[in-house]
């Protein structure tokens, strides 16, 4: 069975993958058709309510927005990538065109560009979006330090003078597997709860780089802490 997988999530030796978008793969194509599939019945065995979030949004659209939020919080966010005009970030690797097959069938606009040799390029292809998309982060992945936010979404935030707004959710009952961000998952058929922070203006803050991503991530973990006790 891993032979298998290995060989249906390895793209062709002919497949180029853009800046913006996914590669022409066909074994890609189909698997990622066939998650987006399982993941939209499996979303809409769940009752979630996104009190305010279609009304934060389009209230800062003029300014221009960054969806900052923990890496182990990414599934219910693609409630709002699904609603609204998002554009995410994936690498160039295998593993990230399959991802960027799935959420390109789920409606997201997807930015190549992470990871080795790419993140020039895939930066400047966010840096070069209109405001009214949405950018959408996870500024502690891929792989960590937990809640430890990189400085990139700092850079992008302030090259863009778009607002970040910390996003997050909480389930009834949720499911956490045993990895380095405790990526989580709600059971189906439970309840949850998409919430948006208050938008922070990067370059309001006083501070060089460090000291403004220290802040960033102040308020981010403090965030988080207020969803976690939120009562559903």
């Amino acid at each position: 069975m891993s032979k298998f997988l290995k060989w249906l999530t390895r793209p062709s030796h002919n497949a180029e993958i853009p800046v913006v978008g996914v590669c022409g793969d066909k074994k890609l194509a189909f698997l990622g058709s066939l998650i987006a599939w399982a993941l939209r019945i499996y979303l809409s065995t769940l009752t979630v309510s996104m009190p305010r979030v279609s009304e934060t949004l389009e209230a800062q659209e003029e300014r221009g927005i960054i969806i900052a939020l923990w890496h182990r919080r990414i599934i219910l966010a693609t409630y709002v990538g699904i609603k609204h005009n998002v554009a995410s970030i994936a690498s160039r690797s295998r593993d990230g065109e399959l991802i960027a097959q799935v959420f390109t069938k789920l409606g997201l606009t997807m930015v190549r560009g992470s990871g080795r040799g790419g993140a020039i390029s895939g930066l400047k292809a966010l840096l070069g979006l209109s405001r009214d998309q949405i950018i959408a982060v996870t500024p502690d992945g891929p792989r960590g330090p937990l809640f430890h936010l990189h400085p990139g979404i700092i850079l992008m935030a302030q090259n863009t003078h778009r607002l970040v707004i910390p996003t997050s959710w909480k389930a009834q009952k949720e499911f956490r597997f045993h990895s380095w961000d405790g990526f989580s998952l709600p059971y189906p058929f439970t309840k949850a709860i998409v919430r948006l922070g208050e938008p922070i203006d990067v370059n309001a803050m006083d501070g060089d780089l460090e000291q403004k991503r220290c802040q960033v991530e102040h308020l981010m973990r403090i965030f988080e802490e207020e969803t976690e006790a939120t009562e559903i």
